[in-house]
């Protein structure tokens, strides 16, 4: 069995994206893929609760408390990003507006980025990067948002390509 703090990342990515199935790979310290099994995403809380109660060292976690954490954060990182672009100084935000991707070419010296970090047991931080940290983490790669271009690019293509199919 995964380790259960992975079991709740796992969880709550598929949860939210509604995938009713994950399967999880288990690899060597090397990498090599050793084994697979399945998880019914729904049914990860309850078998977390079940594997407390055989006394095993697996803490169960409650669904609806990660889920209300969650809800209060991204609420709060709405207030905050909306504040900010209320009060925004000479910065031309390209998260914020009527387009969630916009289509120029944004400059490390013109985007607003933002660095969302978690830090276990004192909850999330976010924190407006000046030029410098932009730049650092652009890497002098064209971006559109925060994807490099040529991942962009690619992927438009094949969406075109399996469209026109």
């Amino acid at each position: 069995m995964p380790n259960y703090r992975k079991l709740l990342k796992f969880y709550f990515q598929s949860f939210l994206l509604g995938v009713p199935k994950i399967v999880v790979g288990f690899r060597t310290p090397s990498g090599q893929l050793t084994t697979t099994q399945s998880f019914q995403t729904i049914q990860i809380p309850r078998m977390l609760r079940e594997k407390a109660g055989q006394g095993t060292n697996v803490m169960p976690w409650n669904p609806s408390l990660c889920l209300a954490w969650c809800h209060q954060f991204l609420t709060d990182l709405k207030r905050t990003l909306l504040t900010a672009s209320q009060t925004s100084d000479n910065y031309d935000d390209p998260s914020i507006g009527g387009n969630s991707v916009k289509e120029e070419n944004h400059s490390a010296t013109s985007a607003v980025v933002w660095r969302v970090s978690f830090i276990p047991r004192k909850g999330a931080r976010v924190v407006k990067l000046d030029r410098p940290a932009v730049a650092e983490v652009m890497n002098g790669e064209d971006r559109m948002g925060f994807i490099p271009r040529w991942y962009w690019n690619k992927i438009m293509s094949s969406t075109q390509t399996s469209y026109s199919t």
